[in-house]
């Protein structure tokens, strides 16, 4: 039904809608015109004039498999707009008000029949130099159009570059009343305080540290170093994170997936070893930073076993076509297998796991001829306790599982208990940053924004927070964004292309950009290694950019002795990063840096050994 939709909407899009406005909708950056069929007619800067955006379908509807388009457009006074549908289809009514440079609306009224879906303020920008993938705005060198909502059920949308949109799907939303969206649309310069006002207006969770606030934050200018934090080692660890440049230590391994208890190995004494590392941190005058794999819940977690929570989310259902015994060996099933079922439960797979009722119950086979079953049960799986004999009828529940976990639906008492786990963590550490990684786990788009809103709102309003599979919905409270995991060969070329990300994060999505995260690499048997060069090289280019990096890959519980190879490339590391942190990179410098590396090597080697000249650095840095 959605491509059908939007092959319908390009149609009717694709049909000019000039005249006279009917409505015009005015605020202190723009005026946005429609007509009687309530589709936009122009979307004009106050200040230039410039017209923004071109076609104009602003609202129409999904309903098995076609689109239903509005064909009046009605001011109802106070606000209230309505656009109705032909042949007593029914209409759409939102309330919209301007909150200074831009405009928020709801869904106050709808009453179109059997529709599944409601698409609105879409709208076709003609600043499109830059897609923000994160802010959902379409920009350019001077102006902006930005097309947002402030919860998970409204979905934000860009579509072939050149289109933004809010999508609300009923069953998903559990309704359309309600739902809220916004538009700012003017000049570049204005695009970060009207984003402010927006998040102020709809009272979203955000920090003073994310979002609107991210862009030139000194605070969010430092960089982060992986470690293996624990009390015996926290020294070695500080020592090597301040040859490196870090304003902050990165605690990776930190705590359970799941109750995000802290880990035994590191932290024998729980939450008081824990709290103990972060404080030896923030007394070496750094920030502490934890990990977590966003909402993962391990096979063995307290949740899962002896008694499996009903909270997790399902990939799908089926039928016993039989009943099931505790020692049958197939579970016979009503509907044929799904193309996604696994047969493994690994890291990476989609697992091999059912849940009847508070048992989990496993296969190693699947037959897709009648008799439909799931051959090689294993009842009882990861200790769960075993519910007896299940008779024909019963609904099993085949698990979303990824990254050896399985997941919270959203909204659920397991959410909200898990999302307070990891706070409880994050307020006892005193820690001042949290990296929400593996999200996209989660297996869709709402679950990824709902489950992590959930747990964000519970870290206060000075997180720093950065994240992995980062949906539209999560720039509200995004500090930074970009990082990459690092390349076993061509380094200078990755860091070419991953340095390319810096200015579309800026300029298309207004947050500072993160572009870690990097390894010093030793040789192994993948990869030959990273040389010193290529540190430096990747140090040039974070200076070049003045952008966060974070490094990850030193690990001194196994190797006891950090390399002296690993030493070297931290400290060259740390030249750079001290100096872009105290500021000291001129203009002049700064518009040559992409070329400080050449300067520095080229010039700085001496009978085919690299050293530096104090001259020529001296020349590199404050130079014009």
């Amino acid at each position: 039904m959605k491509s059908l939709c939007i092959a319908i909407l390009v149609l009717i899009a694709g049909v000019s809608v000039q005249g006279k406005p009917h409505v015009a909708w005015t605020n202190d950056l723009a005026v946005m015109s429609f007509n009687r069929a309530g589709a936009v007619t122009s979307l004009k800067e106050r200040s230039t004039g410039r017209e923004l955006v071109g076609k104009g379908v602003f609202l129409f509807a999904g309903a098995a498999g076609r689109c239903v388009y509005p064909n009046r457009f009605d001011a109802l006074g106070g606000g209230s707009y309505r656009w109705s549908f032909p042949n007593d289809g029914g209409s759409v009514t939102l309330k919209a008000e301007s909150f200074g440079p831009g405009w928020s609306f709801e869904v106050t009224g709808c009453n179109v029949p059997e529709i599944s879906a409601l698409y609105f303020s879409w709208l076709y920008p003609v600043c499109t130099n830059w897609n923000g993938k994160v802010l959902n705005m379409l920009s350019d060198e001077a102006s902006g159009v930005i097309v947002r909502s402030p919860e998970p059920e409204t979905g934000m949308f860009r579509r072939a570059g050149n289109q933004l949109f809010l999508r609300v799907l009923k069953d998903e939303a559990g309704g359309f009343i309600g739902r809220r969206g916004g538009i700012v649309a003017g000049p570049r310069s204005q695009l970060q305080e009207a984003m402010r006002k927006m998040t102020l207006h709809f009272g979203v969770y955000h920090t003073d540290l994310s979002g609107a606030w991210s862009l030139g934050n000194p605070r969010v200018r430092g960089s982060y170093f992986f470690t293996e934090l624990s009390p015996g080692s926290s020294d070695d660890w500080i020592d090597l994170a301040e040859r490196g440049g870090f304003d902050t230590i990165h605690m990776h391994n930190a705590g359970s997936r799941g109750h995000f208890t802290p880990t035994s190995v590191l932290y024998p004494r729980g939450y008081e070893d824990f709290a103990l590392c972060a404080d030896l941190v923030h007394e070496a005058g750094m920030h502490v930073s934890m990990h977590t794999l966003t909402a993962c819940i391990n096979p063995r977690d307290p949740w899962i076993t002896p008694v499996c929570s009903t909270d997790l989310i399902d990939r799908c259902t089926h039928t016993l076509a039989r009943p099931l015994g505790e020692d049958d060996a197939e579970m016979i099933v009503a509907e044929l297998p799904e193309k996604h079922h696994d047969i493994i439960h690994s890291y990476g797979s989609n697992g091999n796991t059912f849940r009847i009722g508070t048992e989990l119950v496993q296969y190693t086979g699947i037959r897709r001829e009648k008799p439909y079953a799931f051959t090689g049960i294993r009842r009882g799986a990861f200790g769960t306790r075993k519910g007896g004999t299940y008779p024909a009828g019963t609904e099993i529940h085949y698990l979303l599982q990824r990254y050896d976990a399985f997941y919270p639906k959203p909204h659920s008492p397991l959410a909200e208990a898990q999302a307070e786990a990891i706070a409880t963590a994050f307020r006892t550490g005193r820690i001042d940053q949290i990296y929400f990684d593996g999200s996209e786990g989660l297996g869709s788009r709402y679950a990824i924004d709902s489950v992590r809103l959930g747990i964000a709102r519970k870290l206060g309003p000075h997180a720093l927070i950065e994240g992995s599979c980062s949906n539209e919905m999560n720039w509200w409270y995004l500090s930074r964004f970009g990082a990459w995991d690092h390349a076993l060969w061509g380094a200078k070329l990755f860091q070419d292309q991953h340095s390319r990300d810096v200015e579309r994060i800026r300029k298309g999505d207004l947050l500072e950009p993160q572009m870690g995260w990097w390894c010093p690499r030793q040789a192994d048997g993948k990869a030959r290694g990273h040389f010193l060069d290529e540190m430096e090289y990747f140090a040039a280019k974070i200076s070049a950019a003045d952008s966060s990096m974070s490094l990850q890959g030193v690990d001194m519980r196994r190797q006891r002795i950090t390399p002296f190879s690993i030493t070297r490339q931290l400290t060259v590391l740390g030249w750079y990063e001290r100096l872009r942190m105290a500021g000291a990179f001129t203009g002049g410098a700064l518009e040559q840096n992409d070329h400080l590396y050449r300067v520095l090597s080229d010039h700085g080697s001496k009978n085919g050994r690299h050293s530096w000249d104090p001259m020529l650095v001296l020349m590199a840095l404050v130079g014009d």
